[in-house]
């Protein structure tokens, strides 16, 4: 962990030291975090244009 300030947090993680990882902790609470290379996005819902 590189710095933190309130539920906001800088840290690197384990195997992946070259680029740094905002999180917000508030917004990870009592969810697991899941890493790997099988791990993809859900993909965006976005609405049709109305026009």
């Amino acid at each position: 962990m590189l710095s933190c300030l309130g539920s906001q947090v800088l840290a690197f993680l384990d195997g992946d030291g070259e680029l740094p990882y905002l999180l917000d902790l508030g917004a990870l609470k009592g969810r697991r975090i899941t890493l790997g290379a099988q791990f993809s996005s859900p993909p965006v819902v976005v609405q049709s244009a109305l026009f």
